[in-house]
C-alpha cells in the first residue's frame, strides 16, 4: 500500500474500480473465453507432440540399426555380450545368420527409419485438456476503458501508516529499491539496485513520534542485524522531517 500511495500522489498511476466485475459474464463472454482456452490447449499439445517426435528421432537410427542387425543374425545379446567380456569366443555370426537373411534387409534404410519414427508416434497421445498450463490474467479480458471509475485511495490511515508512507517516499526520492521487511522483523528492506539481482543492506523500521525503547531493544535490533548481515535502520519523523538512526555492530564480538 505504500508504494501505491507513493505512485498515486506522484501522478504514475490512478486507481480505479472496475465496475464490469460486478456484472455476471453474458454467453458471449463464456464462449469467447471457451475459444481461447481451447486455443491455449491446442498450442500446447502441439509443442508436446512435437518435442515427443525430435525425441523419437534421436532414437529412431539406433532402433533401425539393432533391428537391421537382428534380421541379419548379427544380434548380439545381453548375455552373449557378458560372456564376450569374461574372455569367451567371439560368436560367429555365420552361423547365428539365418539363410536369406541378407535378402531380407530393407534397402531404403531412411524408409525403415521413417517407419520407426511412425509407429512411434503411433503410440504417443496427445495431453489431455486437464493438464493444460493457463495463462494467469493481470487484467480482466472483457474490461472496457467506459468500466473504469476513478476512485480515493484510502490509505494511510493511522499515524503508523502515514509514517510508513513518508519513509517510503523519501527512501525511494533517495534512489533506493525497497521491499517489505516483515520476514525480518521490520518495515522495511532496503536495496541499492534491483531486488531481483542483489540483496538487501539494510532492514529499516519506523517508530512513531513519542516511541520509547530501552537497551534491550537496542541489542535486539543490533543482533538482529548483525545476524543475518544488514544495518537496522531505525526511521522516525522529528519536525515533519525523516530522520534515520542505523544500527550495526563493529569490532569482533
Amino acid at each position: 500500500m505504500d508504494e501505491a500511495h507513493l505512485l498515486v500522489t506522484k501522478g504514475k498511476a490512478v486507481l480505479v474500480k472496475n465496475t464490469r466485475l460486478t456484472k455476471a459474464p453474458t454467453d458471449q463472454d463464456r464462449a469467447r473465453l471457451e475459444k481461447h482456452a481451447q486455443e491455449i490447449h491446442e498450442q500446447q499439445a502441439e509443442l508436446v507432440m512435437s518435442q515427443r517426435r525430435e525425441e523419437i528421432v534421436q532414437y529412431a537410427e539406433k532402433i533401425t540399426a539393432g533391428r537391421l542387425l537382428k534380421a541379419s543374425g548379427q544380434h548380439v545379446s545381453k548375455r552373449m555380450r557378458r560372456k564376450m567380456r569374461k574372455g569367451s569366443s567371439q560368436p560367429n555370426a555365420a552361423s547365428t545368420s539365418t539363410p536369406g537373411s541378407e535378402e531380407t534387409l530393407p534397402v531404403d534404410l531412411q524408409a525403415q527409419k521413417e517407419a520407426v519414427i511412425a509407429e512411434e508416434m503411433s503410440r504417443v497421445k496427445p495431453p489431455s485438456r486437464e493438464f493444460t498450463c493457463y495463462p494467469v490474467f493481470t487484467e480482466c479480458p472483457r474490461t472496457k476503458a467506459t468500466d473504469l471509475e476513478p476512485v480515493a485511495l484510502d490509505y494511510p490511515k493511522t499515524d503508523a501508516e502515514r509514517l510508513r508512507c513518508l519513509v517510503f517516499a523519501d527512501l525511494w526520492e533517495r534512489g533506493h529499491h525497497l521491499t517489505c521487511g516483515a520476514k525480518f522483523g521490520g518495515d522495511f528492506l532496503l536495496y541499492s539496485d534491483d531486488p531481483l539481482l542483489y540483496h538487501a543492506f539494510a532492514i529499516v523500521v519506523c517508530l512513531e513520534k513519542g516511541t520509547s525503547f530501552d537497551g534491550h531493544d537496542l541489542v535486539l535490533w543490533g543482533r538482529l542485524g548483525n545476524s543475518v548481515h544488514k544495518t537496522v535502520v531505525l526511521a522516525s519523523l522529528v519536525e515533519d522531517q525523516v530522520q534515520y538512526l542505523s544500527l550495526c555492530w563493529s569490532g569482533d564480538l
